[in-house]
């Protein structure tokens, strides 16, 4: 019951930005969240790697203990985390390197085998599909190998994703077009967005909040990648987020063979709130893994824009 109070409350607050700007000419200062992105660093390739290995082993064991896992099973369910971090670290290079397919494809097979030992079911038992505020989750012939031997959940699942929804219907309204590009379905507008941080004025290129993906003019492939980067890392987070269904947090199941869900995703906006107020900007890792991976130099910075 705490548990899903803290999740509720969690929802609550999913306004809250999980990704920042990837911006340009900006002055670095500390704990401001527009700011810092000139001071940037890459990351070392083995870190980007082992960092996503370690956390997803941790964090699918952690939900594994959540979801009721038997002790005597978490070294396999950490196994199948550190399978996962190691899919999810490819996916982002794929991403970053503009090769989005490939890298999205790659992103849900691990998340797939993430949340399948998480649950307590076979590593296969289950394959996730999606694109924007759609994700198919479809049952395979392993879903029965549960810990009550019964199939886990519906054969066909539908989730929405109600930010992306929400966007999908306000964004064009406010000027923007859906497109496919770097970050799997971005939403794009010609009108630069300018913001004055530290009395300093500066053009935004790319924001992505979970899997909303807002671009500005210029449309740099760079910054496509950048954000593309974030939408796996969000991705990332949704697969070990324990209840991370409306009907998951209400504690109900169902083995119908179609059925229709909403996703919550509370573990992405917390984490986010966390990691923000003990690092500036510049240094949170999931801005530098992605500034890393979609390439340090690969963009030219835009004029400074007046306000």
């Amino acid at each position: 019951m705490t548990i899903r109070l803290m999740c509720l409350v969690a929802l609550a607050s999913a306004s809250v930005s999980a990704q920042t700007p990837d911006s340009v000419a900006v002055r670095p200062h500390l704990r401001n969240i527009f700011g810092g992105v000139e001071g940037r660093q890459s990351l070392p390739a083995r870190s980007v790697f082992a960092g996503n290995v370690v956390a997803m082993t941790a964090l699918t064991a952690g939900r594994g203990l959540v979801e009721g896992i038997p002790a005597r099973r978490l070294p396999g369910v950490a196994l199948g985390g550190a399978v996962a971090g190691a899919g999810f670290y490819g996916a982002k290079r794929l991403v970053g390197e503009r090769h989005p397919v490939a890298g999205f494809a790659l992103a849900y097979a691990s998340a797939s085998m993430a949340e399948n030992v998480a649950e307590g079911g076979h590593a296969l038992s289950h394959v996730r599909v999606g694109l924007g505020p759609i994700d198919v989750r479809i049952a395979t012939p392993f879903a029965s190998e549960r810990l009550d031997g019964e199939r886990a959940g519906p054969g066909l699942g539908i989730e929405l994703e109600p930010l992306s929804v929400a966007a999908g219907v306000v964004l064009p309204l406010r000027g923007f077009r859906p497109s496919a590009c770097g970050a799997g379905l971005c939403y794009r507008r010609d009108t630069p967005e300018r913001i004055v941080r530290n009395g300093r004025p500066f053009r935004r290129l790319g924001r992505t909040v979970g899997r909303v993906v807002r671009l500005w003019t210029p449309f740099l492939p760079r910054s496509e990648a950048h954000e593309g980067v974030h939408v796996v890392q969000a991705l990332q987070l949704a697969a070990v987020t324990p209840g991370g269904t409306l009907r998951a947090l209400a504690g109900r199941t169902t083995d119908a063979d179609v059925a229709l869900d909403v996703r919550t995703d509370w573990f992405s906006p917390l984490a986010a709130a966390a990691i923000f107020s003990l690092a500036p900007y510049e240094r949170v890792w999931t801005e530098r893994e992605a500034f890393t991976l979609a390439g340090a130099d690969a963009a030219p910075v835009p004029p400074r824009v007046s306000p």
